[in-house]
């Protein structure tokens, strides 16, 4: 239990939100969980700017400002084959969310109130527990990832 803390600490996650007030919420939600190593982005060039070299994950929005979510996506894949992607979106398109996992997003979490938050939880504990265990500097197998959150 104690090496999960001491990795949910060392995770470092950025969050990317076209709204400030959820994006401060859902910063707020990663740190009450203990993921300390967070950062709140409101701009979609600074992220894809802190994103460039580094194992990261980001939690970010379909509809951003100026770009789609998926366009960061792929900017910031193309840099950083290590950097890991949660959607954490408003979107209902089952076209957009199939987009979205074969873009390479670990999962996609609706928007939809208080379960979403809880959802987003237990997907980062996932990814906390896989990352404990694998090499941080292999991909995350994504079909087996999904499929355990699919079990729960």
């Amino acid at each position: 239990m104690e090496t999960i803390a001491m990795e949910k600490s060392a995770l470092r996650i950025l969050v990317l939100d076209d709204d400030p007030f959820l994006g401060k919420l859902i910063h707020s939600f990663l740190r009450k969980f203990g993921y300390t190593n967070c950062q709140l982005i409101e701009d979609e060039n600074e992220c894809i700017e802190l994103a460039r070299s580094e194992q990261v994950l980001i939690i970010l929005d379909y509809d951003l400002r100026t770009l789609k979510g998926l366009d960061v996506m792929s900017l910031i894949q193309a840099n950083n084959p290590f950097a890991t992607f949660i959607f954490f979106s408003a979107q209902q398109s089952a076209y957009v969310r199939s987009q979205i996992f074969a873009a390479g997003a670990l999962t996609y979490i609706q928007k939809d109130g208080s379960n979403s938050f809880m959802e987003l939880e237990y997907a980062l504990h996932e990814y906390v527990t896989h990352w404990c265990i694998k090499d941080r500097f292999i991909p995350i197998d994504l079909s087996d990832f999904r499929s355990r959150l699919n079990r729960a």
